[in-house]
C-alpha cells in the first residue's frame, strides 16, 4: 500500500543535482566562448604590418588606427582613400561591396596601416594590418574591381592582382595585405623581416611612428605614444662626421612641413654621442596636417584615381 506514496514522492521531487550543476556548466561553457569570440574578434590583435617594409626602406611611416589619440585625424583621411573617385549609381557604396567580396569591415577591421619607401627609385610598398581572414581578401579585391568594369589581371595561384597603375597586391601568410610599386618591391616586402628594428619603427608602441633616413645615414625619427598624445618625441642618429644637428636641417624642415610646426619649436639636445633629441608640444590640428599630407602622398603612389 506504501508504493503509490513512494512514486508519488519522486515525482513530485526537484531536478537532481546533477542536471542543475551540468546546466550551470553549460551556461558558463557558452558564455565563456561567446567572450572569447568577441574578444579574439574585436579585440585581441597582433600586429605585424610593420614587418612588410620594402627593402632598403629610406622612409617608413606606421600609424596604428586603433589607438584612440590617433582615430579622427589618420582614420578619417586614410580609410577614404579606398573609395572610388566616380560611384557608379547601379552599384552599392564601395565600402559595402568591399565588406561583401573580402569579409573586411574596412572601419572596423584595418588596425595599422605602415608606409615604406625604398631607395631603389619609385620603388613603395603599403602593408595593411588587421582582423582580416587568412586569404582571399586579394580575390575579393579583384572581384571587387571587376564588378566596377574594371580589368586587372589576377592570377589565382598566388592571388596576386595587378592593377593598371602597374602596381601589385597579394596578401602574406600572415594576413598583412602589401601593396607595392612593383613585382621587385612585393618580393622583397611580402616575407616578414626584422628590417623595422633597425629603423626603430616598433610593432605596438609607439601608436604614430616615423623614420626618414637622408643621404648622409643620418636618421629622423618622430614617434607619438598614445600615453603622451600632445608630446611628438623627435630623435636624430648619425656618424660624428655629420657635425651638428645644424647640418639636419632638412630634416627638421620635413617635420615642420608635415606638421604646420613653427620652425623654432624644434629645438635639439644631445643626449649621447651622435645621437640629439627634442620634445615639441603638438596639436590636433598638427595631427591632422600631418594626416592630410600623409594621405595625400598615398593617394599619389598607391591610390591613384582611375
Amino acid at each position: 500500500m506504501s508504493e503509490p506514496r513512494e512514486v508519488e514522492r519522486r515525482a513530485r521531487g526537484g531536478v537532481a543535482p546533477g542536471w542543475v550543476l551540468g546546466a550551470l556548466l553549460l551556461s558558463f561553457g557558452v558564455a565563456f566562448g561567446v567572450a572569447f569570440w568577441i574578444y579574439e574578434r574585436y579585440v585581441a590583435f597582433e600586429r605585424r604590418a610593420a614587418k612588410h617594409l620594402v627593402e632598403g626602406a629610406e622612409l617608413a611611416v606606421r600609424a596604428d588606427l586603433e589607438k584612440v589619440v590617433l582615430y579622427a585625424p589618420f582614420r578619417d583621411e586614410v580609410l577614404p582613400l579606398v573609395q572610388e573617385p566616380t560611384a557608379d549609381p547601379r552599384l552599392k557604396p564601395r565600402l559595402i561591396r568591399l565588406s561583401q567580396h573580402t569579409g573586411v569591415e574596412l572601419g572596423v577591421d584595418v588596425r595599422e596601416v605602415v608606409y615604406s619607401r625604398g631607395a631603389r627609385s619609385g620603388s613603395w610598398a603599403l602593408a595593411v594590418g588587421g582582423m582580416f581572414p587568412k586569404s582571399g581578401v586579394v580575390r575579393g579585391l579583384h572581384e571587387l574591381l571587376l564588378e566596377e568594369g574594371h580589368q586587372p589581371r589576377f592570377d589565382a595561384d598566388t592571388e596576386r592582382l595587378y592593377l593598371s597603375s602597374g602596381a601589385v597586391v597579394q596578401q602574406a601568410e600572415d594576413s598583412v595585405v602589401v601593396f607595392a610599386s612593383d613585382q621587385q618591391a612585393l618580393a622583397s616586402a611580402l616575407a616578414p623581416s626584422q628590417r623595422y628594428q633597425a629603423l626603430d619603427l616598433g610593432l605596438g608602441e609607439p601608436a604614430l611612428s616615423v623614420a626618414f633616413v637622408d643621404g648622409a645615414h643620418v636618421r629622423l625619427n618622430a614617434a607619438l605614444d598614445t600615453g603622451q598624445p600632445e608630446r611628438l618625441q623627435l630623435t636624430l642618429r648619425g656618424p660624428a662626421a655629420t657635425g651638428s644637428v645644424e647640418n639636419t636641417r632638412t630634416l627638421v624642415g620635413l617635420v615642420t612641413k608635415v606638421t604646420g610646426l613653427p620652425p623654432d619649436s624644434v629645438q635639439f639636445e644631445v643626449v649621447g654621442p651622435s645621437r640629439w633629441a627634442a620634445v615639441v608640444p603638438v596639436t590636433n590640428e598638427h595631427l591632422r596636417r600631418a594626416a592630410e599630407f600623409w594621405a595625400s602622398s598615398l593617394r599619389t603612389v598607391a591610390f591613384p584615381e582611375h
